[in-house]
């Protein structure tokens, strides 16, 4: 075999070995110190890499707030946390998430009916980040009812200190292809948001983060 040929070892190599340790060392702890990530972080297409590996877990990424740190990690230095293709999330993992991406995020993305935490403890989350202006709630694509998305924004109606926040229920739009009510009468109103040009904000699969400048 010619030498061209050979596998790579080079520093691109190096640097997802060092990213999965980072990982594995810090996915089942509770918090970690975010300096560990000091010598990888800033290296070419960090978050890329980061992206790759946490794709791999969509369905099993965990409630720990280490879990919200590496998402912090992952949409750092972007306005829009999207973490509705996460699923099993808790409100400390969204806490730990804002925590770390933050003061530049302004719109976040949960998946409402598979988190792992109640509405009440959720919109507590939110009501710590003033910086949040937008909140797409996404559904799982198996999903047939659209009641969590109403009890949610019922719950979220009755918040005066969040009504700030534009909502945009992807259940919305997915009810009207339906022909069905999304959400039952009630005597609250509720914040909204102008339709956005795409559903990116809620698709499957999480926005590929952005290469650093």
């Amino acid at each position: 075999m010619a030498v061209s040929a050979l596998p790579s070892r080079g520093p691109e190599s190096l640097k997802d070995q060092a990213i999965d340790t980072l990982i594995r060392s810090t996915s089942e702890i509770d918090r970690f110190d975010l300096s560990v990530f000091d010598a990888v972080r800033d290296l070419p297409g960090f978050q890329d890499a980061l992206w790759r590996r946490l794709c791999r877990r969509l369905r099993s990424i965990g409630c720990f707030s280490s879990t919200g740190q590496l998402l912090g990690l992952l949409f750092a230095g972007q306005e829009h946390l999207n973490l509705g293709p996460f699923k099993g999330l808790s409100a400390e993992a969204v806490t730990a998430a804002l925590e770390t991406a933050s003061p530049g995020v302004t719109s976040i993305s949960i998946c409402i009916d598979t988190i792992n935490s109640s509405t009440a403890q959720i919109l507590d989350v939110l009501a710590q980040f003033s910086n949040i202006q937008y909140l797409y709630l996404a559904q799982d694509p198996g999903t047939q009812t659209h009641i969590p998305v109403a009890e949610f924004v019922q719950e979220l109606s009755s918040r005066p200190e969040l009504l700030h926040i534009k909502l945009v229920p992807a259940e919305a739009y997915a009810a009207a292809f339906r022909q069905t009510l999304w959400l039952p009468a009630t005597t609250h109103t509720c914040p909204s948001a102008p339709t956005p040009s795409n559903t990116s904000s809620w698709s499957s699969t999480p926005a590929r983060p952005p290469k650093p400048g």
